[in-house]
C-alpha cells in the first residue's frame, strides 16, 4: 500500500500526463482533423478526463472520488417491496 504523500503524488502526474494528452489532441482534433475549435477543446477535455481517471484507477491503486462518494457507495442498499395496501380488485376491461 502506498503512504499518502506517495498516492497524491502518484495522482497529480497522472493528472498531469492526462492533461498532456488532452492538449495533443485539441491540437491534432484542430489541425489534423479540421474540427472547429469548440468541438476540439471538448474533444481534448474529454480525452484528459477518461485518461486521467483511467490513469490515477489503474497505476495508483485506488479510487480518486471523494470519501463521501465512496461511502454513499458502500452503503448497504434495501431491496425490500412494499406489500399494496387495501383491496386488490381487478380492473374493467
Amino acid at each position: 500500500m502506498t503512504t499518502q504523500p506517495n498516492k497524491l503524488s502518484c495522482i497529480f502526474t497522472c493528472w498531469a500526463v492526462a492533461a498532456a494528452f488532452g492538449v495533443v489532441a485539441t491540437v491534432v482534433a484542430r489541425v489534423m482533423i479540421e474540427i472547429s475549435w469548440p468541438g476540439s477543446v471538448f474533444c481534448g477535455i474529454l480525452v484528459a478526463a477518461v485518461l486521467g481517471l483511467l490513469l490515477s484507477t489503474l497505476l495508483c491503486g485506488g479510487s480518486t472520488a471523494p470519501r463521501y462518494v465512496q461511502k454513499a457507495a458502500a452503503a448497504p442498499v434495501s431491496t425490500a417491496t412494499a406489500a399494496p395496501t387495501g383491496p386488490t380488485a381487478a380492473a374493467p376491461v
